[in-house]
């Protein structure tokens, strides 16, 4: 088994890689850090230098790659289990590591057991251990303690399938709701029934407009403490969802149709919003 520290050490070096690949693969959308003006806590921050003396900054890189047994050099997204496995979401399936060797997970034709879809863009373990795979296809759920996959895949045509087109991001909230961004909205999946909930605030169907954008969800996430709200960046701008009604709301957008969106979110301590 890999090691805790050893787990995060990697999941940033993935998560790093996996922002320059979607910057290579959504050329002409410029990735703007924000910062919401929400008050700091009165207690002085400190410092990096501060909290890491020059002299501990000793950083030790180990690349793998596809001699190295990775099924790909794309790499969307990484997470570390509960037993303490890295799991990676390449364009070329799901790869498993042990700290050793790599185990892949692909797709088979026919197979309802394997994976949804090669292309894999988000990853997250919820509190109850299960593994969450967003595809470019419908979402897969894979249970450790019997090491298979459920799958749920996109097909509009379907009115009780997954209705979100490319899964982006998940995130699961503070009562346990899991959520998933999508290219089609927000998904809220039922986790007993598996039944899903769609939410828009598409204002046209026309693509080339900024109103259609704010479907193409990047980013969900919870301000430490408030559980009132959810936050989300699209390519269209920020908003927030009311977590009693699911109503949705916009905070911010974009003025121009081109050029600028948003793809990630990272929300610190204090409940600041970059």
């Amino acid at each position: 088994m890999v090691t805790r520290d050893f787990g995060i050490k990697y999941c940033c070096i993935f998560r790093f890689m996996a922002g320059i690949t979607r910057l290579l693969y959504r050329l002409g959308i410029t990735v703007l850090f924000v910062l919401l003006t929400i008050p700091l806590a009165s207690t002085a921050q400190s410092r990096p230098s501060e909290l890491y003396p020059q002299s501990e900054l000793k950083l030790n890189f180990r690349f793998l790659t596809r001699q190295s047994g990775l099924p790909s050099q794309v790499c969307y997204d990484a997470v570390q289990d509960f037993r303490g496995y890295i799991w990676i979401g390449t364009d070329n399936g799901l790869a498993r590591y042990d700290g050793r060797n790599f185990t892949t997970f692909k797709a088979k034709a026919g197979d309802p057991f394997s994976i949804v879809d090669n292309s894999v863009h988000c990853l997250l373990q919820t509190r109850d251990s299960m593994l969450w795979i967003g595809t470019l296809a419908g979402i897969s759920m894979y249970n450790p303690f019997t090491g298979t996959f459920r799958n749920f895949p996109y097909d509009p045509k379907n009115k009780d399938g997954f209705p979100g087109e490319m899964a982006n991001n998940m995130f699961e909230d503070h009562k346990g709701n899991l959520w998933v961004g999508t290219n089609s909205g927000l998904i809220l999946v039922n986790r007993e029934n598996h039944k899903f909930t769609r939410y828009s605030y598409r204002t046209t169907d026309n693509q080339a407009k900024r109103g259609f954008q704010f479907d193409l969800i990047q980013g969900i996430g919870e301000r430490p403490g408030d559980t009132t709200s959810l936050w989300i960046t699209s390519y269209g701008g920020i908003l927030e969802v009311n977590s009693k009604t699911f109503k949705i709301k916009k905070v911010w957008g974009f003025e121009l149709s081109f050029g600028r969106g948003f793809t990630c979110m990272f929300i610190d301590r204090q409940g600041m919003i970059w």
